[in-house]
């Protein structure tokens, strides 16, 4: 675009800041979104093998559901 008024090219400036300001703040957020929690995935895998290595005692409780 082109502008010869300078109040014009001061709030173009101004939009172009804001929006730089606005696309760091939400890149910061989603990198903190997306970051997993420490300890985690130490968690989730634990429970998975202490299942799988009682899966038989699961099987033999006889609750249908759990079959």
């Amino acid at each position: 675009m082109s502008a010869s008024n300078d109040r014009v090219i001061a709030a173009y400036e101004d939009k172009i800041a804001n929006l730089e300001t606005t696309k760091v703040r939400l890149y910061d957020q989603l990198s903190y979104k997306t970051a997993p929690k420490q300890g985690r995935l130490e968690e989730m895998l634990e429970l998975s093998l202490l299942f799988l290595a009682n899966s038989y005692k699961v099987w033999e409780s006889g609750n249908i559901t759990l079959r």
